[in-house]
């Protein structure tokens, strides 16, 4: 009769591997419970084989945390909510050139510069005087500079009682009406005050007051 012998180092080899098992699946069954396991299968078979992550019609909700994406290989970060409106909770911070593609921008609230400057290059500021107000601009010590060729439309009204132009009016062919005002020259340089009218004639109506 055959003798039944056991190799007393396969024996070993083989209640290690038996016993190295064993540990493995109860420490799987201490770190991942059954409804951990679950979301770990729903976000695997979010996973792409390319590593991109679609998460189809779910949302991603931080914490504390942050998503960025560096642009490579000409990407960008693409975010869009509801009717591809995006809605920021809590003070958002704006880094970079912000460029908008859509023509005309709505922010529903009052827009604070602080001392930053509104430079336009073709564009228009205006204001549609709601609630009483208007558009006020101001420059240096409350003047505004207007470079180029500036159209004024609707009755300009100053309340400075004396406009200093520092230049000379040229009114083409318009008129100047005065109610009850003056028009009068220092006689500066040699000059004078000159009235033309039709034909190089001066018209008076009313009574004439000379001094």
């Amino acid at each position: 009769m055959k003798k039944f012998s056991i190799d007393l180092r396969s024996f070993l080899i083989g209640a290690l591997a038996v016993g190295l098992l064993f540990s493995t699946l109860g420490a799987s069954s201490n770190f991942f419970t059954p409804d951990e396991a679950a979301r770990l299968k729903n976000f695997a078979a979010c996973l792409q084989p390319d590593g991109n992550l679609n998460l189809g019609r779910r949302k991603i909700i931080m914490l504390g945390s942050t998503i960025y994406d560096d642009g490579s290989q000409g990407g960008g970060l693409i975010i869009r909510g509801g009717s591809n409106r995006i809605h920021f909770q809590g003070d958002t911070l704006l880094y970079g050139n912000i460029l908008a593609q859509r023509p005309t921008i709505d922010l529903n609230a009052n827009l604070n510069l602080g001392n930053k400057k509104i430079i336009m290059l073709g564009s228009s500021i205006y204001d549609d005087g709601s609630q009483g107000g208007g558009l006020i601009i101001r420059g240096g010590s409350n003047r505004v500079h207007f470079h180029g060729d500036t159209l004024l439309y609707n009755n300009i009204v100053s309340q400075k009682p004396t406009m200093d132009f520092n230049a000379n009016l040229n009114l083409g062919n318009k008129k100047i009406i005065m109610l009850g005002s003056s028009i009068y020259d220092d006689g500066s340089e040699g000059g004078g005050l000159i009235l033309r009218g039709g034909a190089g004639r001066i018209q008076f109506f009313g009574k004439t007051i000379p001094h």
